[in-house]
């Protein structure tokens, strides 16, 4: 994505970034442009991990915003990537395949193929379609450990059959499963709604116990 884009690098300190900030937009004509500002990307991270604590593991969505990945990458447990391209991204910003963490709803062969040769170690599973081009790939080295993910009531995600189904292939395989993906939906705001999701979520818990 960078190639697409021009990216300038300045010396920080007291005045010259709102100068470098003016000559930059100057000198390629006043055309418009993004500032990232990573020392508050990273008091974000920071801030989160104070008010969750260091057991909650917290994982950056490439897909919220590619150009600060890396950085962002430094700080927090986990970079999530969901397609090709940001998994292509990864490797470009030298990202370790033990911080990426493969989601999305389109996963074929030729996707887990790409991010097994990044030896990455996490990868969340939407079906049994998928497990099943997953177990196909041949692969020399440790499997990655699988997330499955469960269905919020919408489209995507597993039933209790298929989830049973799936655990059963992975111990066949000997694959195995670190624990379950839920993604009740974006807009989460009443307190209500939440507590309907969190019981939910137990309810699938206690179900895979």
């Amino acid at each position: 994505m960078q190639d697409k884009y021009n990216f300038f690098q300045y010396e920080e300190s007291e005045g010259i970034r709102d100068r470098a900030i003016i000559d930059y937009a100057e000198k390629e004509g006043n055309v418009p442009f993004y500032l990232f500002d990573m020392e508050k990307v990273v008091g974000n991270i920071k801030a989160i991990r104070t008010l969750f604590g260091e057991k909650v593991k917290i994982a950056y969505a490439m897909k919220a915003n590619p150009w600060i990945a890396s950085g962002a990458s430094e700080k927090s447990n986990f970079v999530e990537v969901c397609s090709e391209g940001e998994l292509e991204l990864c490797k470009k910003y030298g990202i370790n395949g033990n911080k990426i963490v493969v989601d999305g709803v389109f996963k074929n062969q030729k996707f887990f193929e790409l991010a097994l040769g990044l030896n990455v170690k996490r990868i969340s599973i939407d079906s049994k379609q998928q497990l099943q081009d997953f177990l196909r790939i041949s692969f020399d080295g440790e499997r990655p450990e699988l997330l499955l993910r469960i269905s919020s009531g919408n489209q995507f995600g597993m039933e209790e059959d298929e989830m049973i189904e799936c655990i059963r292939m992975c111990q066949e395989e000997a694959v195995k499963v670190i624990g379950i993906h839920y993604y009740p939906g974006t807009y989460r705001q009443e307190t209500a709604q939440i507590q309907r999701d969190l019981h939910k979520l137990m309810q699938w818990v206690e179900f895979c116990e």
